[in-house]
């Protein structure tokens, strides 16, 4: 697995709720309340890829872009995405996991590093509301590593931040960040999932 020294930041908690791992129908690809909302709002579909958006089954290396298309059918936009690798959760971010969430992390945690980038820009029509950045998980042999993430705020660990939102100043073609999510294994592979399109995979 690929490894990479993460920022040393001050840990704290904003004003967030804990959010367990969603699980994924393998008819549909997508998250049960996603499918509510489609019934109610339409225009919630998932755009078409753009020109430029890396194929479903890609397998890529780690440090390897790939570019996806996020957003609303009517207000479609891309992300670029590079894994750059999986390291064992240092024993600072274990300890602050433990304790701020001592029901929901019981085991070692290791965390997938990533930029995302902001490929065609902030084009002023909002595409970017809620978005909270691409759905990455651990692959393993039979099953997943599970995963941990909050609703509504950051989780910003000692190495890194798992972003709720991009942050300010996303807005250029080109501009990037870096954050992390954590997970519950050390995986075989990393893998992205792309709605109904099938999935990217990095390792």
């Amino acid at each position: 697995m690929g490894r990479e020294q993460g920022r040393d930041e001050h840990a704290r908690v904003g004003p967030c709720a804990f959010r367990p791992n969603i699980g994924y129908s393998t008819k549909q690809g997508w998250a049960p309340e996603v499918d509510y909302l489609l019934l109610l709002a339409p225009n919630l579909t998932p755009p078409s890829p753009l020109p430029g958006s890396t194929r479903a089954g890609t397998r890529l290396r780690f440090g390897a872009k790939a570019v996806i298309t996020i957003g609303r059918a009517d207000r479609p936009t891309r992300v670029g995405v590079i894994v750059t690798g999986v390291n064992k959760a240092s024993d600072e971010d274990m300890n602050f996991l433990r304790g701020a969430y001592p029901d929901q992390v019981s085991r070692s945690a290791y965390l997938i590093r990533v930029v995302l980038v902001n490929e065609d820009g902030d084009k002023g029509d909002s595409a970017f509301s809620g978005y909270s950045g691409p759905n990455l998980t651990g692959d393993l042999h039979g099953g997943d590593a599970g995963a941990f993430r909050l609703l509504g705020g950051n989780l910003e660990l000692p190495s890194c931040t798992d972003y709720s939102s991009p942050p300010a100043g996303w807005i250029a073609p080109g501009s990037r960040f870096q954050t992390c999510r954590v997970i519950f294994a050390d995986p075989d592979q990393v893998r992205l999932s792309l709605s109904t399109q099938g999935n990217l995979y990095w390792k």
